[in-house]
């Protein structure tokens, strides 16, 4: 006890330069490590424990300064030191308790020092110019599980850091309940691939003024033996960490042109889109991969329309322009989705030859309560109009949304008030039964064949109104 006492004497009290003067007389001393540890534990433990932590703080901060001078960081170890007392641990205990957090701020410290070195120097790959950042995870091995848990607590540690914008993050168990379903679901991936688990249902599209069916989107699903229907929100990130992406995006087209050809065959000639991951698209193979299946279907090409997302299309990547190049050489279609949702709409839409826009259903569902939104539907839908491309509005659920995007000259949309989506079978009874006794229809025309229409006046530019007049 001497020597620890001795030793904080000695030390630098925390927030003080070692030059500093230290507290003399007793009462002052003592008073400063009790503030440090706080007044929780036993009065026959409280001395001996608010001496050593500040002996060890003040020792940390005459090395080197570092950040456990923060007042958070001596409460961060008191409080372990609390818990271990009140678990009813001896006085060997608790201290043992406090050294064990004390070194976890050391190795939080040193981990987050070594971080920003990771940095890379501005790269240049293909014209395109990356910064490489590095995030980190710590955790301390644990009790049971050996490696292999202490790895999975160290990825699950990193992806907080990430989410979090932080340099480090140490393991928390409490923040592990997610990435315990990830990573789970990441190690079913095999069985499901081999087990034929995931399946495609359709949501049709529709002509949004006779409410004719022209085409349909292809959305996977995961039939999960345990878990039940999984949307790809719950997978598509852990498919794409996998190794498997290739079988999947195999799996999800070939059910998609089979489905296809079925209402094919039934008398409806319908194009069916699906959604390609970003890291599809990097694969200078992936367009022969579409051919294949092409082939496999015995469907014409222009059968299948590749849904592009906007984040990875702003890439400069070369490998990205040749691939879709080759994509629309074969004769498939592109479109863009979620059209105004990433950084630069307007230079992807220059770069990447797409046939069709498809407006997120968020600016769909917020047209008639602000004004921002409604400019993003009325401009890409004029956007889309000067550019001679198909303009297909998702999330379509009301007579009102249908009547409105249709009068400010939207042509087609998607959503739950023309048909939720479903299994193909019931997609070709659905066409086959049709609306109002008009097959290959799911919704009554806006207006009669006919009919004389009067759309809105659109407005006119001051200076064209001077022209005209």
């Amino acid at each position: 006890m001497e020597r620890v006492l001795a030793d904080a004497n000695d030390s630098c009290p925390l927030g003080q330069s070692p030059a500093s003067p230290v507290p003399a007389g007793p009462p002052q001393r003592r008073a400063r490590l009790l503030g440090l540890a706080g007044m929780y534990l036993t009065p026959t433990e409280e001395d001996r424990l608010a001496v050593f932590t500040a002996a060890e703080l003040a020792r940390r901060s005459l090395a080197d300064g570092a950040r456990l001078n923060a007042p958070e960081a001596t409460a961060l170890i008191c409080d372990e030191m609390h818990r271990a007392a009140r678990r009813g641990a001896s006085a060997d205990g608790v201290l043992a308790a406090g050294r064990a957090a004390l070194r976890r701020e050391d190795l939080m410290e040193g981990v987050a020092a070594l971080v920003p070195e990771v940095r890379l120097e501005v790269l240049l790959a293909d014209g395109m110019r990356l910064v490489v950042e590095a995030s980190a995870g710590v955790a301390l091995a644990p009790s049971r599980g050996g490696i292999e848990e202490l790895l999975r607590r160290a990825d699950v540690a990193m992806y907080e850091a990430k989410r979090g914008g932080q340099p480090v993050a140490m393991y928390a168990r409490a923040r592990d309940t997610a990435d315990v379903g990830r990573l789970a679901l990441t190690a079913e991936l095999p069985r499901a691939v081999a087990e034929h688990e995931f399946a495609v249902d359709f949501q049709p599209i529709v002509d949004l003024a006779t409410g004719e069916v022209i085409s349909t989107e292809a959305l996977a699903r995961w039939r999960h033996p345990d878990r039940g229907e999984l949307s790809p929100m719950r997978f598509l990130d852990s498919v794409e960490r996998s190794g498997l992406l290739g079988a999947f995006s195999e799996a999800v087209l070939d059910q998609a042109l089979h489905a296809a050809s079925l209402w094919h065959d039934a008398g409806f000639g319908l194009p069916v889109a699906v959604n390609v991951s970003p890291r599809s698209l990097l694969d200078p193979d992936f367009p022969e991969l579409v051919a294949q299946r092409l082939r496999l279907a015995d469907v014409p090409a222009d059968t299948l329309t590749i849904e592009l997302t906007e984040s990875l299309t702003l890439s400069q990547l070369d490998v990205v322009d040749e691939v879709l190049r080759t994509l629309r050489d074969l004769g498939v279609r592109l479109a863009l989705d979620d059209f105004g949702t990433g950084y630069s709409s307007l230079a992807t839409l220059a770069r990447v030859p797409v046939h069709e826009l498809k407006i997120d259903r968020a600016f769909v569902a917020a047209m008639d309560s602000t004004s921002a939104d409604a400019a993003v539907v009325r401009s890409t839908i004029e956007l889309g109009r000067s550019l001679d491309l198909l303009v297909v509005a998702e999330g379509v659920e009301s007579e009102d949304q249908r009547r409105r995007l249709w009068e400010q000259g939207c042509p087609a949309g998607q959503g739950h008030l023309f048909g939720r989506p479903m299994p193909v079978q019931r997609l070709i009874a659905a066409l086959q039964r049709g609306y109002g006794g008009r097959p290959a229809t799911l919704a009554a025309p806006l207006h009669e064949a006919g009919s004389v229409i009067r759309l809105p006046a659109r407005r006119t530019s001051p200076q064209r109104q001077g022209e005209l007049g």
